[in-house]
């Protein structure tokens, strides 16, 4: 027998944050309450049952995620608290005696036996639920209002217990098969008296023994003829059970979470007589979940009820009857398996799949995916509240307008469970990911705000480790889903329309001619800059918008505003200058009397010439032509056109789909521009890379790149060019309507000529993505809000995505910043770099960054030197007291900033010279 070490229960504070988290780490540790169970827990301990079991599996999910130990040490304390906790084990809980004199004890069930369970009162017949919640003073208290003494006892349920349980059996496996480095890694007790450390590999030992106790007590509940578990066979006239269903093969969700034990109790015992046990017993209720779950629809998914076979009838056990028979008050009505019973359901098939067990194979994961996303998700933000099953009525949950259509009570949106496990699913169907990820963005609606501003779902710690351990290629940060579907959003852009080192995005929509700048916050949400809200200036008219890009057109170091519009009164067809002085937007010019068959398609704006200003280009499918202007002294100027017909024509039905600007190609002087096209031809369906010359302006073709070759019917809808990986250049994003895919590429300058290639791509599903505009910019200078941690040298951009099926807005910023194992580990490597980075985004701010020539240092303390590095290490400018630097001199390319302030203290920063 292993000396059980897990002794007594210490609450400490994790004050320490991974200096390079993502954006649902710094959620977790610091949003979703997941670090530790609460210290107020219901006294009937139901809470252990979902809410301190999710937690507990969570941190496992985490530590798997991020390889921090700290999320082991964390899930101990939760553990050695639950632990002490159970019926037979609560005289060890210490304290032993309350301040008033209320003593711990073990809970005697309803077999008048301590057993090695967790037992509550909740689910009894006729013993009303108390709603109160309470501290540890309360979980020894017997006080349920109007609750007969013959059905106030404890009964052990097995989901619960199987929940419990199945963290304590992964953790073993976790620690059995690290290193000698994690198996000795220390646990102690802190502030208690016995100052005992013990291993991790003892404690695992230790709870392998305690799981195997709780499962073996429930061993009389198996059916070797069903290969399925009962509720609570009864085993001697004394005994009374006070359970509406005892005797009847349990639902579908409690098979399912003592088959994820099996799962890990069969790797705990690999090489051990059990072996074989397990392995038995695991395919033997794997097969009984997949009949009870595989009726294939139409969509090819799969459905099922929530019993999985037929309703039983209630207390038929008690009047002698056999539980085995059906309901017939439930006959042509039997109960749906809802969205949380369901998400408990799928996740062993998934994880008899994920270690080969052949019960389930490729094509039923593949339909228990298509179940969530043709039976329960409905439309973008509208959940079905369950799977149909030809009988009962579902309810339609509208998260964008918080209401629910079944006629009953409930008349909101659900804030709790929903899909936890549902998001295993999508690393088998990546659509899942995004599809989930909408929900997740709801919380920002006034009717479901809360005080850390996330959904009740979202704050379910198990949530926000699965969508991190299942993140893609963009996480959302930030939305708005309160503008009306009719909207008709045709513009954004982002740019520096004031004074501070953020961008704002500026977007327009044909509804009512509306102009907004609005800016990303703190707390995840958007806040108005300045707005045009009655267009009224000298154009008049009806205005159709088609296009709009930001740039500092007059060299006063913020942006400006070019617009292009298809208006009916064709005297004021054309494009369209604005500046900006908040909290207004201000028409300075604009360039009417165009023809009727201009088709204004967009307009992108860039330092193209290498002047250290920006110039912009407007695109019309007239005759697929760009246009070339700048400002020089105030007066614009026309530098030159060029048609995407020269040398050969296009196909007819060739249309330009978007353009924009970008520094995109590292050895070329300046930003460049790309044009995406559709093309009925494939050979000419895709991009067109341009470089503008110095000199003369003229759109060069000795650099072209073509990357054409796309399906012809691509149906392209968006283009933008960002920073969004924090490289030294930036990459394209584009969408096309055929896969509803976000597509990121980059150029490669290693081939000779250059070649674009497709990097990742982002999956959704069309009624997500379809039609769907963008653009970028570096909304959040220092990142704190989304990954605990300040931006290392500010130089990625965040994507803001207009949704044209409901005109919801939501703000992405991409997973190469905030997740995925390689950024994890280049993140790691510059770390030494770098002092406390929460305490440099309070003390400093560096902008523009990346910068074409003057970098601005605004600093709490006074400077005393600048130093400029290349990354060899080499100094390559030094000056003294001063808070500007001038980096017009240097080639393009990456520097480290180093600030010495007169108080002693250094900052370094990594900046970026374009």
């Amino acid at each position: 027998m292993k000396k059980l070490v897990l002794l007594s229960v210490v609450l400490f504070i994790v004050t320490t944050v991974n200096s390079q988290t993502n954006f649902y780490q710094n959620l977790y540790d610091n949003y979703s309450t997941g670090m530790d169970m609460s210290t107020s827990i219901r006294f009937d301990q139901s809470q252990f049952y979902y809410t301190v079991s999710g937690r507990m599996e969570a941190l496992l999910v985490m530590y798997e995620n991020t390889r921090d130990v700290k999320y082991l040490q964390r899930f101990l304390w939760n553990a050695n608290r639950v632990f002490n906790r159970r019926d037979d084990r609560r005289d060890n809980v210490s304290p032993s005696e309350d301040a008033a004199g209320n003593i711990f004890v073990n809970i005697t069930t309803y077999n008048r036996i301590a057993n090695p369970t967790w037992s509550t009162k909740r689910y009894n017949t006729a013993c009303p639920r108390y709603d109160s919640f309470g501290g540890d003073e309360d979980w020894h208290n017997d006080n349920y209002l109007h609750c007969p003494e013959e059905v106030c006892i404890e009964i052990p349920h097995l989901i619960g217990n199987a929940n419990i349980i199945y963290s304590f059996v992964k953790f073993y496996n976790i620690i059995a098969a690290g290193d000698s480095t994690l198996q000795n890694e220390v646990f102690n007790f802190y502030t208690q008296s016995e100052a005992e450390d013990s291993t991790f590999l003892e404690i695992a030992n230790d709870l392998l023994t305690a799981a195997e106790e709780t499962f073996n007590f429930f061993e009389p509940n198996w059916d070797d003829t069903l290969n399925a578990y009962r509720d609570h066979l009864e085993t001697g006239s004394e005994i009374y059970v006070p359970l509406d269903y005892k005797g009847s093969r349990l639902p579908l969700n409690v098979q399912s979470s003592m088959g994820r034990v099996l799962i890990e109790l069969h790797k705990a015992a690999m090489g051990t007589p059990d072996e074989i046990f397990y392995y038995n017993r695991i395919k033997q209720l794997a097969s009984y979940v997949y009949v009870a779950t595989n009726k294939i629809t139409t969509n090819n998914s799969k459905r099922w009820t929530y019993w999985g076979y037929q309703d039983p009838k209630p207390n038929a056990y008690d009047n002698g009857e056999d539980p085995e028979v059906a309901d017939p008050a439930r006959l042509l009505n039997p109960l749906r398996e809802d969205i949380s019973h369901s998400s408990q359901t799928v996740v062993f098939p998934y994880e008899c799949y994920e270690n080969g067990f052949s019960e389930f194979s490729a094509t039923d994961i593949q339909q228990f995916a298509n179940t969530f996303k043709f039976d329960i998700y409905d439309d973008v933000l509208i959940l079905n509240d369950g799977i149909y099953n030809s009988f009962t009525t579902l309810r339609k949950w509208n998260f964008k307008n918080d209401s629910n259509t079944f006629p009953s009570t409930v008349t909101k949106a659900p804030t709790t469970f929903l899909y936890t496990y549902w998001m295993k699913y999508a690393a088998f169907d990546p659509e899942i990911y995004q599809m989930l990820n909408d929900f997740n963005t709801s919380q920002f609606y006034p009717t479901l705000i809360s005080p850390e501003m996330w959904s009740g779902n979202l704050k379910r710690p198990l949530t926000v480790a699965h969508l991190h351990q299942h993140q893609q290629l963009f996480a959302p940060i930030a939305a708005n889903h309160n503008w009306g579907p009719a909207s008709n959003w045709v513009a954004v852009t982002g740019g520096n329309f004031d004074d501070d080192p953020e961008d704002e995005f500026l977007h327009i929509r044909n509804f009512d001619n509306y102009f907004r700048i609005q800016e990303y916050t703190d707390n995840n949400t958007f806040a108005n800059v300045a707005s045009l809200t009655t267009y009224s200036g000298s154009s008049g008219g009806t205005h159709t918008w088609a296009g709009c890009a930001a740039g500092d057109f007059f060299g006063d170091m913020k942006d400006e505003i070019v617009a292009v519009c298809n208006n009916s009164d064709l005297t004021y067809n054309g494009f369209y200058i604005f500046s900006v002085t908040k909290p207004t937007i201000n028409e300075i010019e604009y360039s009417g009397t165009w023809g009727p068959d201009s088709d204004w398609v967009g307009v992108a704006a860039g330092d193209l010439m290498n002047g250290g200003k920006d110039e912009f280009v407007l695109a019309r499918n007239h005759l697929l032509q760009l246009r070339l202007y700048s400002y020089n002294s105030g007066v614009r100027a026309l530098e030159t056109i060029y048609s995407l017909n020269t040398p050969s024509a296009l196909p007819a039905g060739t249309t330009i789909a978007g353009i924009a600007a970008g520094n995109v190609i590292d050895s070329s002087p300046g930003e460049e521009l790309v044009v995406l096209v559709n093309s009925p031809v494939a050979a000419d369906n895709g991009f067109y890379i341009f470089t503008i010359d110095n000199t003369t302006g003229a759109f060069t073709l000795e650099t072209i790149i073509n990357d054409t070759g796309w399906d012809a019917n691509s149906d392209w809808t968006t283009i933008t060019i960002g920073n969004f990986e924090g490289a030294t250049k930036d990459q394209i994003l584009a969408h096309r309507n055929l896969d509803s895919e976000y597509k990121l590429l980059t150029i490669n300058e290693t081939t000779s000529p250059f070649t674009l290639e497709h990097t990742q791509s982002e999956y959704f599903i069309s009624a997500q993505a379809n039609n769907n505009i963008f653009a970028s910019g570096n909304f959040c200078i220092d990142d704190l809000d989304f990954n605990g941690t300040t931006d290392i040298g500010n130089i990625n951009d965040e994507l803001i995505v207009l949704r044209r099926t409901d005109a919801g807005m939501i703000m992405y910023a991409h997973t190469s910043i905030v997740n995925g194992s390689t950024s994890r580990a280049a993140a790691s490597a510059e770390s030494s770099l770098f002092e406390n980075p929460n305490e440099i985004s309070n003390e400093i701010k560096i902008y523009p960054n990346p910068t074409k020539g003057i970098l601005t240092i605004d600093v709490t303390n006074d400077i005393a030197t600048i130093h400029i590095n290349n990354l060899l290490g080499e100094t390559i400018k030094t000056q003294i007291q001063k808070n500007t630097v001038d980096l017009s001199s240097l080639a393009k390319g990456v520097y480290i900033l180093t600030v010495e302030l007169t108080n002693g203290k250094i900052i370094t920063k990594k900046i970026i010279k374009n």
